[in-house]
């Protein structure tokens, strides 16, 4: 399991040395650590968690702090080895989900890419969900499934690669993994205060 957490003003909480870079690490060159040869095992990273603190101004005009615990899953490592090119696209079991507000987000089908990664940047989808800044700045942005014009990859599918809702009427009922979280924030992304990434299993490679 790889944690993070931020970092507060008073420098009690949080390890800033854990970035992207090295979550990869963990997961890709530290799992031949586990063995060498038929015996080689993959520590596959299936789920990403993250918690998100939001704050609302509630009735009283004081400052409510509320939880969203969000994620992804996907069946296979995001930096996949081959010949000297990483390659790692997922596929349609691939899913954002909402825990705090029950929504799951599928995958559309009939897409180029589900998921993408490097040193810099976790990215599910297109806009879906995406996490730079080490983890400091999570984007999303959930658009209809087929919508046409610039992607963010310039992959050419257009629209959103995950939805919630009807894929078949080309609506989400959902514009983020967080519902409207930047009318309710005023910001176009969001900083989580702790960041986990589970293995579901060891797979041989």
């Amino acid at each position: 399991m790889f944690k993070w957490e931020r970092k507060e003003a008073d420098g009690k909480q949080g390890r800033e040395e854990a970035t992207i870079g090295k979550l990869i690490e963990n997961f890709e060159k530290g799992a031949a650590k586990l063995g060498g040869g038929s015996n080689h095992k993959v520590l596959i990273p299936n789920i990403i968690l993250m918690k998100v603190p939001i704050e609302r101004v509630n009735k009283d005009g004081n400052i409510e702090v509320e939880h969203n615990i969000i994620g992804g899953y996907s069946p296979d490592s995001w930096l996949i080895t081959v010949g000297d090119e990483k390659v790692s696209n997922g596929n349609t079991s691939c899913f954002l989900f909402n825990l705090t507000q029950n929504l799951r987000f599928p995958a559309c089908t009939g897409k180029s890419f589900y998921k993408i990664a490097d040193e810099h940047k976790l990215q599910f989808g297109d806009t879906d969900l995406v996490i730079t800044e080490n983890f400091k700045e999570v984007s999303p942005d959930i658009r209809r499934p087929q919508a046409s014009g610039h992607t963010f990859t310039g992959e050419g599918d257009g629209g959103s690669h995950y939805y919630y809702g009807s894929e078949v009427s080309k609506k989400s009922k959902a514009n983020a993994i967080i519902p409207n979280y930047e009318e309710i924030t005023g910001k176009p992304f969001f900083e989580p205060s702790i960041v986990e990434v589970w293995t579901l299993e060891e797979a041989g490679r």
